[in-house]
């Protein structure tokens, strides 16, 4: 029989802070032990910070479908993707070209390409349900499809950083491609969410064609 003791040791709350990284260093999922400054960790934190973007899209996209969770199924979509997004975080957390973390580790956090087949379905089910596009659209149409836009622009840094570990044979190609189609994917949902919630998208307008048709119009 198993001590009141051993129970209170075992399962012992873990503190927040660890105060390991007090000296500007940090560990990776491998063991790795790297400066703060170094490269991988800017993208570990670029995908963090799209991932708490998201959570905050999803709640602004409940209000602006007047809290009716039936009418908001994409959020299922969505959490998806966030738990996706830690995953590519465990996989960065993993570099390809390190001796540390061979076998399992490696294994464990490869990224599937499955997810971008998912990805890709999304996107192609929900652009069935949209007008098609005549010109460029300005980022807004409620507060929730504006979020998503700047999920979007979000996911584009992220890309940008993450093709640098890609190209240096840290990550593999396919979280590349996964952070690609997944600003695809954020603007064809900003576009679902204006018109579920019955607003209205902006057009781009150039400023010589305007005046070139008040012009012409003149005449």
């Amino acid at each position: 029989i198993l001590s009141k003791r051993f129970f209170s040791t075992a399962m012992k709350k873990a503190k927040i802070y660890t105060r390991t990284g007090d000296k500007g260093t940090t560990s990776l999922y491998n063991g790795e032990r790297k400066p703060k400054t170094d490269h991988t960790f800017e993208v570990l934190g670029l995908i963090d910070h799209l991932n708490s973007q998201i959570g905050v899209a999803k709640e602004h996209c409940l209000v602006d479908l007047n809290g009716k969770s039936k009418d908001f199924d994409e959020r299922k979509e969505l959490e998806y993707i966030q738990s996706r997004l830690f995953e590519i975080g465990s996989h960065v957390a993993t570099p390809r070209d390190s001796d540390r973390g061979e076998g399992d580790k490696k294994v464990y956090t490869a990224f599937d390409n499955s997810h971008i087949d998912m990805l890709e379905t999304w996107i192609d089910q929900h652009d069935e349900n949209l007008p098609p596009l005549t010109t460029f659209i300005l980022p807004g149409g409620g507060v929730g499809s504006s979020m998503l836009h700047l999920c979007r622009t979000s996911c584009r840094t992220v890309e940008r950083n993450l093709f640098k570990l890609v190209e240096d044979g840290k990550a593999d190609e396919n979280v590349g491609k996964y952070i690609n189609r997944l600003s695809d994917y954020f603007f064809t949902l900003a576009r679902i969410i204006s018109h579920k919630g019955e607003y209205e998208e902006t057009n781009y307008v150039s400023e010589k064609k305007q005046k070139f048709m008040e012009e012409k119009k003149d005449d």
